[in-house]
């Protein structure tokens, strides 16, 4: 595990860009890791392990050791183990040797689990409501083999009711099958449920909910991750059924991730709203906002047309591109209007002091673009 290039690295961008755009970044890292994850079998202290083992997921786990120890007590560890070890070559085994030394804590559980052996584990999650009684059901399903056990961790379960009130429970995961059961003695109405809230554990969770409680969810779940989730969710419900509450979702949310998301599910239904909502998209202030319309949509309405046009002159040289890619790929018969826009395009970036290779791009599209039209 890098501490420095990686995992502190972040925590820096938590501090200047905010708690969301963190979130969003771990995320990244444990689809990166996933995906490593699923080509071979090697745990992240293998000398074959990869960029993605080495960095994005040894990232994860520090985060998820300093979920386990707690803020303050990981804190005195990192300190007391850089003082010990100034410019000097460690292993994973010193790290873990710190935590006795320092806290008097054995993490022999956590390292072997996470660094001396590979997979993750995989939760299967659905739950009953039956008088006062709330009772959550968690499996572990991953296959085990040599490599691959049945893993240990402390993980928050919440339930939401819908007056905003929640209870939490931290229970330790470690068997294949355990029950967790929540009293509701006020017989408070139930919301939805959440599992590992904020995505603190890396792992696949299947969770399946119905429409209602992925709503809920979405409107008030407190962390944006799972508020993201439960959007993500909703990609296989009817647009007629999820049309409003999505554009209501939009205005409510900042987060880029979130409001793109939502653009991929509105971005071709012609309905006057979501089109609506397109329109704003394209002129938000954020740079990824506007590339999500540009990226998702099918078909150019001509009620967006100027709006997309504008975008031949974006700010971001990469919108531009795409914009000027799909207007000409989409609305054909206008191709020498677009591209007549966009001769001056790399004279007009000069200014953003854009590298060479970067201004060169802008106008290799357009020229490509002008020469298929004039074989055509």
């Amino acid at each position: 595990m890098c501490i420095r290039d990686s995992y502190y690295a972040k925590k820096f961008r938590e501090h200047i860009s905010g708690d969301d755009a963190y979130q969003w970044n771990r995320r990244g890292e444990m689809n990166s890791a996933f995906d490593a994850d699923g080509k071979n079998n090697y745990p992240v202290a293998h000398s074959q392990a990869g960029s993605s083992r080495v960095y994005q997921k040894g990232s994860i786990v520090l985060d998820m050791l300093r979920y386990v120890t707690g803020d303050e007590q990981f804190k005195i560890v990192i300190k007391d183990f850089l003082e010990k070890y100034p410019y000097a070559n460690v292993e994973s085994h010193d790290f873990e040797m710190q935590f006795m030394r320092s806290l008097g804590i054995n993490m022999d559980w956590f390292f072997d689990e996470w660094i001396y052996r590979d997979g993750f584990p995989e939760y299967t999650v659905n739950y009953s409501s039956e008088e006062k009684n709330i009772k959550v059901l968690v499996k572990q399903t991953q296959k085990q083999n040599e490599t691959v056990h049945l893993f240990k961790m402390p993980i928050h379960v919440q339930v939401h009711y819908k007056d905003g009130s929640f209870d939490d429970q931290l229970v330790w995961i470690e068997k294949e099958e355990t029950t967790i059961n929540f009293k509701n003695t006020d017989g408070r109405e139930l919301a939805f449920v959440l599992f590992d809230p904020n995505s603190m554990i890396y792992a696949k969770v299947k969770f399946e909910k119905q429409y209602e409680e992925l709503k809920f969810q979405a409107f008030n779940a407190p962390n944006m991750i799972d508020r993201y989730d439960a959007i993500v969710a909703l990609r296989a419900t009817d647009i007629e059924k999820k049309r409003d509450d999505l554009i209501k979702l939009y205005a409510k949310e900042n987060f880029h991730a979130i409001r793109s998301e939502i653009i991929f599910q509105l971005s071709n239904d012609d309905n006057k709203g979501s089109l609506a909502v397109m329109k704003q998209a394209l002129n938000d202030a954020d740079v990824l906002v506007r590339r999500a319309v540009l990226t998702n949509l099918q078909s150019i309405p001509s009620k967006l047309e100027k709006d997309i046009v504008s975008k031949l002159n974006d700010f971001n040289y990469s919108n531009c591109e795409i914009a000027l890619y799909k207007l000409c790929t989409l609305n054909p018969t206008k191709k020498k209007e677009y591209l007549e826009l966009t001769k001056e395009l790399a004279v007009s970036y000069t200014h953003l002091t854009l590298p060479t290779s970067e201004l060169v791009k802008i106008s290799v599209v357009a020229v490509s673009l002008k020469k298929k039209t004039q074989k055509k």
